[in-house]
């Protein structure tokens, strides 16, 4: 048996084909997020012997996406994928099941046991928020800082989040930041300097639009406030929530 360190796939979407429309969408933004996805009529081709690309497909998947619906609760596909996929779990603990509903059926006892998520809407900005998730938990973010933090913060909804999303995977708002005189897009940078007595983070922020051009700036002393400075609140950038 592959272990997910040489898997072909990042996730495999099991579903039943009475749900196609929800489960394209979700696979699609599982790929546009950069992970590799298995879903049957991609892969699958005229004259591919089923039960062997599928058991195929499985073992070498990282995790499994288990779209759970009324109509799945008949399939016999859905059934038996959601079987291998618990004895994957036995086999190797860093396989991973992901349960998602796409309407109020109940969960099976193992999968209720999990967290899951609910996709009742179908729409792709959930597909998007969901596929935002499922990349940070197979493969974080793209890039760390310099303090090993690998996570920024929503000012929205007040979680971390991986530091190269475009929007929150929890609550979906746009994290870029934007310029509050003409509201276009803007950039942060970050600097620090001082020494291990007096060290002092350094937030700027400076709008992309070249008819504003408008900056923001702060300094924050990490540990006690002195004259001058404020202590160090915000976890990241006060601007953007970045590290």
């Amino acid at each position: 048996m592959l272990t997910t360190t040489g898997a072909k796939y990042d996730v495999f979407v099991s579903y039943c084909h009475r749900n196609t429309l929800p489960a394209t969408i979700i696979a699609e933004s599982l790929r546009d997020s950069g992970l590799d996805v298995f879903l049957d009529v991609w892969e699958i081709r005229l004259g591919d012997p089923l039960v062997t690309k599928v058991e195929e497909a499985l073992e070498s998947s990282r995790a499994g996406m288990v779209l759970f619906s009324s109509a799945s609760t008949n399939s016999k596909w859905v059934r038996s994928e959601y079987m291998r996929m618990m004895a994957r779990l036995h086999a190797d603990d860093t396989f991973r099941l992901m349960p998602v509903r796409l309407d109020a059926t109940e969960l099976p006892g193992f999968a209720s046991d999990r967290l899951w998520r609910d996709f009742f809407n179908h729409t792709i900005t959930d597909a998007r928020v969901l596929a935002a998730e499922v990349h940070a938990i197979l493969k974080g973010p793209s890039s760390r800082s310099k303090l090993g933090r690998i996570t920024i913060w929503c000012r929205q909804c007040y979680r971390d989040i991986p530091s190269d999303s475009e929007y929150c995977c929890y609550c979906g708002c746009w994290l870029k930041p934007l310029c509050p005189k003409c509201h276009q897009q803007g950039e942060c940078t970050h600097s620090d300097s001082g020494g291990p007595s007096m060290y002092f983070e350094n937030f700027e922020f400076k709008c992309l639009n070249p008819k504003c051009g408008h900056t923001l700036s702060s300094s924050y002393k990490v540990g006690d406030a002195v004259e001058g400075y404020q202590p160090l609140q915000p976890k990241d950038c006060p601007y953007c929530g970045r590290p």
